[in-house]
């Protein structure tokens, strides 16, 4: 979950204090990460976060994010219609 989310905000770190914010609130609504990435409705997600993250978590659920691995320290890369969206370093740290 908090892969998607700092892709879809453009944040570097995985437990940026965006990162947190915006999980937190998504748990506040639908209180466990099962209900957000499977059983909330589209229309729910985009009134708390972005089109960007509800677009990516109705990708995951209908099983069309791809991830390409990741090395040496280094997460993978979500990609979405043979296209990559985000060539990012996170850390979590």
């Amino acid at each position: 979950m908090h892969e998607l989310i700092a892709v879809a905000y453009g944040v570097k770190q995985l437990y940026a204090k965006k990162v947190w914010d915006v999980y937190n609130s998504l748990i506040k609504r639908f209180g466990n990460e099962f209900n957000i990435l499977l059983k909330a409705e589209e229309s729910e997600l985009k009134e708390i976060v972005n089109s960007k993250l509800t677009e990516l978590i109705i990708k995951n659920r209908e099983d069309k994010l791809k991830i390409k691995a990741g090395y040496d320290g280094l997460y993978g890369t979500i990609i979405s219609d043979d296209k990559e969206i985000e060539q990012k370093t996170l850390s979590g740290f």
